[in-house]
């Protein structure tokens, strides 16, 4: 198979045996014999078959372009549904960071730790769960106690049987209720008074205030031994009376030793509620479940806020590789007219020269720092043309430019800083007083 050559200034030219491989009626065979029928000229111009070339290589890569419609939409509905996403996060952080949850309960446990600052460590720890279910049972085991036995002396009184109507017999129950919420009531008001009293006593007296009295040390004495006292006071009269009464059962027992046995329940019953009552564990203890509720609700919004920037992330930085991928199969496309038609007949007619034209330089891109979509302009603009002075026509981008639209409207980068800031203001609401870090230490908790 021949291919035509133009005549040389040496002689050759004419009809020389080369491969044709596209065929003789191809287009870089038409090329070749009507490019040689031009003048010659420089490198960096067109001729009308060339410029025919590269205007076919742009509509077929503006079919390209546009058969990326449907997929566009897609990866842009997705990047568009986690960049709402991660916004909702964050203005659920916000709202966290504005009303200062956190901070306030903060405050309260720093204030709660002035107040009781004068309190040594073993005072600051806490009673514990078990010790205030075993004062509850004793204490609602004395009211039932008192509710039994007050109904019975009430039906009594009453001149009540079992023959009675059902709303008479409680009606005779209800002195025995009164009495025992009354006994409950008196635990709890009297429990507040005497902690304070006995952390006054338990304060180190400074160096002004004069020693403690005799009388007042006979006081304190006095107090602490008369639980004690009553207790054994009243279990010593019922060990007496139980072997009177198995040797006489006829005899009943004395009515001050009941009276005293009933007496001696409730003392047991209000010494119960004092000995688990401490304002400072009851606030201290609810200013820590407010801060760990807070810190409760920030673990969950950071979390949620860290996943939703991380979705968002990760369907932005696809979004931009699908504009990369895109920009390459375009660069492709406008590259077949040159590998398949204008170089190939170039080297044939030579009516360009003996050399190539100047390629363009595409790694090292200049990329002005507008926004993240900078880089894709500039790679389009820079990758469609192949060659340096021959600027040739580009397809009109379509799905491309929604697609760098969107790689700049929906960058990240802007809700990562702004969490950053949400994280490092929020982290600050959390941090207590150093007087605070050190009482907390001495708490032993």
């Amino acid at each position: 198979m021949t291919i035509a050559v133009p005549e040389q200034p040496n002689g050759d030219g004419g009809l020389v045996p080369l491969p044709c491989h596209h065929g003789c009626t191809s287009r870089m065979q038409e090329q070749t014999v009507y490019g040689a029928r031009t003048a010659e000229r420089p490198p960096d111009t067109f001729d009308p078959g060339e410029m025919g070339a590269c205007v076919t290589a742009v509509g077929e890569a503006t079919k390209l372009l546009n058969g990326y419609h449907h997929y566009v939409e897609t990866r842009v509905g997705r990047t568009v549904a986690a960049h709402s996403r991660a916004v909702r996060a964050l203005d659920a952080l916000e709202r966290l960071d504005i009303a200062a949850e956190a901070r306030i309960a903060r405050a309260e446990l720093d204030a709660v730790q002035d107040r009781y600052a004068d309190l040594p460590p073993a005072e600051r720890r806490s009673v514990g769960p078990w010790a205030k279910v075993a004062a509850y049972t004793i204490i609602g085991l004395i009211a039932g106690f008192d509710v039994w036995y007050f109904y019975n002396t009430f039906v009594n009184i009453l001149q009540l049987d079992h023959t009675e109507m059902w709303w008479l017999r409680f009606i005779g129950g209800l002195p025995g209720l009164a009495l025992a919420a009354g006994l409950i009531l008196v635990g709890k008001v009297v429990a507040a008074p005497i902690w304070r009293t006995v952390r006054a006593w338990r304060r180190p007296r400074g160096p002004e205030e004069p020693p403690l009295g005799r009388f007042a040390a006979f006081i304190r004495f006095t107090a602490i031994l008369a639980f004690p006292a009553v207790v054994l006071f009243v279990f010593t009269v019922w060990a007496y009376l139980r072997p009177i009464y198995d040797a006489d059962t006829t005899a009943g027992f004395p009515a001050w030793a009941v009276a005293a046995l009933l007496l001696a329940l409730a003392f047991i019953g209000i010494v119960a509620e004092v000995l688990v009552h401490s304002p400072y564990d009851q606030e201290v203890g609810g200013a820590r479940r407010r801060l760990r509720e807070a810190e409760q609700r920030y673990t969950e919004l950071q979390d949620a806020s860290a996943a939703a920037l991380a979705e968002l992330e990760t369907a932005w930085r696809g979004l931009r590789g699908d504009g990369h991928g895109m920009i390459s199969l375009v660069r492709a496309e406008l590259g077949r007219a040159w590998e398949n038609t204008i170089l190939p007949a170039r080297l044939r007619h030579l009516r360009t020269g003996d050399y190539a034209p100047e390629t363009h330089v595409t790694t090292e891109l200049k990329v002005e720092p507008d926004d993240s979509a900078s880089e894709l302009r500039a790679e389009m603009t820079a990758a469609w043309q192949f060659f340096t002075g021959l600027p040739q026509p580009v397809p009109a981008p379509g799905p491309l430019a929604t697609v760098i639209e969107n790689v700049a409207a929906l960058d990240p980068a802007a809700l990562r800083h702004r969490r950053a800031r949400l994280v490092s203001s929020l982290n600050v609401q959390f941090v207590a007083k150093p007087d605070a870090h050190r009482e907390e230490s001495d708490d032993g908790r």
